[in-house]
C-alpha cells in the first residue's frame, strides 16, 4: 500500500527491490544461539529480501564485512605480491610487500 501510494505521490519514488541483511556477531569461544537458515536469501514479499549472517567477533567479522562489501558493489580483489620499498629507517635496503586491490568484478 505505501508503495502503491509513493507512485501516484509527487516527491516519492516507489520501491523497486530492499534487501535487508543482519549480520549478527558472537564473542570468540561463544555458543551459537541463532536457529534458522543463514547465509541464505529468503524473499518476504515481491520486492523484500532478507539475510542473515553470523560472525565472530574479531577477524573472522573483519572477513565477513569485507566479503558483504564486494559482493554488495560486485566488486574482486587482486593481490599484487613482492613491491619493493625503501625503509626510512634503513635507506640502503628494500623490503617486499604486498597490496590487496580492489576493483570491478567485470575487469
Amino acid at each position: 500500500a505505501v508503495n502503491k501510494q509513493a507512485a501516484v505521490t509527487a516527491g516519492l519514488m516507489p520501491l523497486a527491490e530492499c534487501e535487508v541483511v543482519i549480520v549478527h556477531t558472537q564473542p570468540q569461544g561463544g555458543e551459537a544461539r541463532l536457529r534458522g537458515e543463514q547465509d541464505m536469501m529468503v524473499k518476504l514479499s515481491p520486492i523484500l529480501n532478507t539475510t542473515l549472517y553470523t560472525a565472530v567477533a574479531g577477524p573472522a567479522l573483519a572477513s565477513k564485512l569485507l566479503y558483504l562489501c564486494l559482493k554488495h558493489y560486485t566488486l574482486a580483489s587482486t593481490t599484487v605480491t613482492g613491491i619493493p620499498m625503501k625503509e626510512e629507517q634503513n635507506a640502503s635496503s628494500s623490503a617486499n610487500y604486498d597490496v590487496e586491490l580492489f576493483h570491478l568484478g567485470e575487469s
